[in-house]
């Protein structure tokens, strides 16, 4: 080999190394810019925070997957603000059957539903509801019951921001609810108001067990509601 050809192997094998080394520090970099706190749904590319309580691990986000045709039967205005900016920051909304993807009502713990949630995640079941509750404070009979229940676990729950008041969230959980509004029987609530999830749980043919928030309330709502409405979703690590 001449000396010609060994410089040129020389400068291929460099440029090889470099090479290398930067597709290894962009993964490095990718990794911890990801972090602990948050994952990505591989279906999307979307990025979602993630909070441990207990020992949970919740979404920190509204779910924002788009489900083909969803919200068809809805008003078209509902549909161009869930799809568009406000989307982005308070995730879409989801008839029941819609987030269940054909899978049957759950009560277990875990519940063993994935539903519309990324691989490695499920809807919440009610039980799975009550036990963040009983995290945040509320006592056992209480999450058993209906209406308002417990004592400050939605200020605990509740984001620090985007509520028309402000006062009464501190968001010591991590949990961060936003205040999505809703779709409940044809007619939108716009953000700023009132948050509402799903749970894996129904309470007959037409209704489903749901978590709701409140703008001016501290407590936190159980209750049976029409599995048309569209509320928002967050998963559970399984």
């Amino acid at each position: 080999m001449t000396l010609k050809e060994l410089k040129s192997l020389f400068l291929f094998l460099m440029l090889g190394a470099f090479c290398l080394s930067c597709a290894l520090t962009k993964q490095v970099l990718s990794a911890e810019t990801l972090g602990e706190d948050s994952f990505i749904d591989k279906r999307d590319g979307e990025i979602y925070k993630k909070v441990k309580i207990g020992n949970q691990v919740w979404m920190a986000e509204n779910l924002r997957y788009d489900v083909p045709d969803l919200c068809t039967s809805w008003p078209r205005a509902v549909d161009s603000l869930i799809t568009t900016n406000s989307c982005v920051n308070y995730g879409r909304l989801y008839d029941w059957t819609t987030m269940m993807a054909g899978a049957s009502s759950s009560e277990s713990n875990p519940s063993g539903v994935q539903g519309i949630c990324p691989l490695g995640w499920h809807i919440p079941s009610d039980s799975e509801w009550k036990e963040l509750e009983m995290e945040l404070g509320m006592s056992p009979s209480d999450t058993n019951g209906a209406a308002w229940r417990g004592s400050d676990q939605g200020v605990q729950l509740k984001s620090t921001s985007d509520w028309f008041d402000n006062s009464l969230n501190s968001n010591s959980s991590g949990f961060n609810a936003l205040p999505a509004g809703n779709c409940n029987n044809g007619s939108f609530y716009p953000p700023g108001d009132i948050a509402d999830f799903w749970s894996s749980t129904a309470y007959s043919n037409s209704l489903a067990w749901s978590r709701r928030l409140y703008n001016s309330y501290e407590k936190v709502s159980r209750g049976a509601n029409d599995k048309v409405n569209g509320f928002s979703c967050r998963c559970v690590k399984d």
